[in-house]
């Protein structure tokens, strides 16, 4: 997964047929989580990212990227993240206190994660 992240995220949509000459799936955890911090600075990058989320099958590894996803400085992309976590179809709706909560110590989202706690205040204490 981390070897086709880097690849889309070097050499485009051709990336994917180059990852299997990168040999960087066994960087540490750390070093992957810095990977999809800055794939998740761009609109392409977080929609990758998302599309990688959804698909893995490891919690690790979904940890990993929800983590970046939160972090990155696209605020409409921190307000979705949100809604859809409280929504619970695309996100689990056990992972929104973590989500909003990882939202809300990034400098571009914490506005963002009080206007959403203040809006959906109602439904979140029923």
């Amino acid at each position: 997964m981390l070897k086709s992240f880097l690849c889309h995220m070097t050499f485009g949509k051709s990336g994917t047929e180059k990852a299997s000459n990168l040999k960087c799936d066994d960087l540490p955890t750390d070093v992957s989580l810095a990977v999809f911090v800055v794939g998740a600075r761009t609109e392409e990058g977080w929609d990758f990212l998302f599309e990688k989320y959804r698909e893995s099958l490891y919690t690790s590894l979904k940890s990993r990227i929800k983590s970046a996803l939160s972090i990155s400085p696209l605020a409409h992309k921190l307000k979705w993240m949100m809604e859809q976590s409280l929504e619970g179809s695309v996100m689990k709706t056990q992972d929104l206190p973590y989500v909003v909560t990882s939202v809300s110590k990034n400098p571009k989202g914490y506005k963002h994660a009080w206007d959403f706690l203040r809006t959906n205040w109602h439904s979140l204490v029923k």
